[in-house]
């Protein structure tokens, strides 16, 4: 990726004639797709013919070594070129943006291969999952948004595709709990803190009371709305910097992202080069 962001900073700048026009640039990327996942590289199952024939025709990276094995800090370098560790996306526990309003996100300062392409004429957009950050400091500074970073136009996902934004009740959560029925010892201990602090506050320690039922109440509430709110919170769809849908419906979310692709780049290509960065985000139904 650093051989590409170089090679754009020195061939941008010159005249580049195909048929007397510069050209144009569409960049793929997927999301959670296994390397023996497309017939070109091995599958037997599960016909791939467009991607085979993109394969066929151009150059199949058999060794390659991915920055991170992450959403968020292999995406940064991936938009980059640099190392996460560089600028901070990096961490014991899993270094990923869980939250919309989490402050973390790729630091304004870094150069991206859009920023370049922009600053040359293109016109840029991001369609898909961005999982790079929003705001910094108060909802709304926009300071990791697709727009600080290159992209004139951004279509998708702040976040990411939890199985919590679709309708079949399975959650990322919740299967990766060290206890399947935590929500279940919530409620227990909750409520058997709720006698206890009753107790104690009959016997006259009205101050240990109110302790024990904020401890034993308050920090299992918290962690179960946590839980239960993600989806709510969470789940959104934004066109540029407005929220078009939230919560998601996941199972038409793909064919909205192609129609939206196709929309904006037949828009675009009647006025100026256009770079187009496909980020899908559910893989498994585009295939």
């Amino acid at each position: 990726m650093k051989l590409l962001l170089t090679c754009l900073s020195l061939i941008l700048p010159t005249p580049m004639s195909i048929n007397g026009q510069r050209p144009n640039f569409i960049l793929f990327m997927a999301d959670d797709l296994g390397y023996g996942d497309i017939s070109c590289f091995g599958n037997k199952t599960l016909a791939t013919p467009n991607i085979d024939q993109l394969a066929s025709q151009g150059v199949r990276l058999t060794h390659t070594v991915a920055a991170s094995a992450i959403c968020t800090p292999s995406r940064s370098a991936f938009l980059t070129g640099r190392l996460p560790i560089r600028y901070g996306l990096v961490g014991n526990e899993i270094p990923v943006i869980t939250h919309v309003a989490s402050k973390i996100g790729l630091p304004q300062s870094e150069l991206t291969f859009a920023k370049i392409l922009q600053q040359n004429g293109y016109a840029t957009s991001v369609i898909g999952k961005w999982h790079q950050g929003l705001d910094c400091n108060w909802h709304g500074d926009k300071c990791h948004h697709p727009h600080t970073h290159g992209f004139h136009h951004f279509y998708g996902t702040p976040l990411t595709n939890q199985l919590e934004y679709g309708d079949e009740d399975e959650e990322v959560y919740t299967a990766l709990l060290i206890y399947p029925n935590l929500f279940t010892y919530f409620k227990s201990v909750a409520f058997v803190s709720f006698l206890t602090a009753v107790v104690v506050w009959r016997l006259g320690y009205r101050l240990t009371s109110f302790a024990i039922a904020s401890i034993g109440i308050g920090i299992p509430a918290y962690f179960y709305f946590t839980i239960v709110m993600n989806k709510p919170l969470n789940s959104m769809i934004m066109r540029n910097d407005q929220v078009t849908e939230q919560p998601i419906i996941l199972k038409t979310f793909t064919k909205r992202m192609v129609r939206e692709s196709l929309e904006y780049i037949h828009e675009q290509s009647k006025e100026k080069n256009h770079f187009y960065f496909s980020s899908a985000s559910l893989t498994f139904t585009l295939l």
